[in-house]
């Protein structure tokens, strides 16, 4: 049994050096030539490598620019587009609103117009302005019930009216409105017993500052008549102002 023992231990032993002898001897050995052809392959594929990367990055670097100088020319081009909309819309405006003072001045009218009523007297004699003393509206002040003359605060087309009511008897009365000197519409009154009243009209362009008045180019006396239902009038109104 101890020989046994010792035979396997020694066999055991003798495996053990073989093994090993194996293990060193079995292993494949580089040579320095070998390891430094390793490294200079390594280096080469590196080198590719980064050479790779290098092309990559300038081409990255290219598109880049050329992006930037895209977004650069259409940024140029929008700036250039919308000064040139800003311009014509500057422009349009101005025309614009030209047109809406043209038509504002066309539109706008200025408020001319006068109502009065009451003569100073209702024996007017030949040539003499008939003065209507009572003044029921004047939005410009442009009739004075001292003398009887409306003022053209503008120049413009005017209406004017007069109304004149004869008294009864053998009465008669010529009638007039005046621009200045001259005689723009006319009226004669004249019965022998009716009681009337009679008006005139006229539309007349003024220039500012002409006068307009009632003037009686020939009557007899006591021709006219005024009662709280029988009114002797003088109205006008601005029109136009063109």
């Amino acid at each position: 049994m101890k020989c046994y023992k010792t035979v396997h231990s020694l066999r055991t032993f003798i495996l053990i050096i073989l093994l090993l002898q194996g293990n060193v001897f079995g292993e494949p050995h580089c040579s320095k030539f070998h390891y430094e052809e390793q490294i200079l392959e390594k280096i080469i594929r590196l080198e590719f490598q980064m050479e790779r990367y290098k092309s990559e990055m300038e081409n990255t670097q290219k598109r880049t620019l050329d992006t930037l100088n895209e977004l650069e020319n259409f940024r140029e081009k929008l700036s250039t587009e919308f000064n040139g909309i800003k311009e014509q819309n500057r422009l349009e405006l101005e025309n614009r609103s030209e047109d809406f003072k043209i038509l504002k001045d066309s539109v706008s009218i200025p408020t001319v117009a006068f109502r009065s009523r009451s003569p100073s007297t209702t024996n007017p004699k030949s040539g003499d302005k008939i003065v209507f003393t009572e003044t029921l509206h004047d939005s410009a002040h442009s009739y004075d019930n001292k003398t009887g003359i409306f003022t053209a605060p503008v120049a413009g087309t005017y209406l004017f009216n007069v109304q004149l009511c004869l008294a009864t008897g053998t009465r008669y009365t010529y009638y007039a409105i005046y621009v200045e000197s001259t005689a723009v519409t006319g009226t004669l009154l004249y019965d022998s017993s009716e009681r009337f009243c009679s008006s005139a009209t006229a539309i007349v362009h003024l220039r500012k500052d002409d006068n307009v008045y009632i003037r009686v180019p020939d009557t007899n006396g006591n021709a006219l008549r005024e009662t709280s239902l029988e009114r002797n009038m003088f109205s006008g109104v601005l029109l136009n102002n063109k």
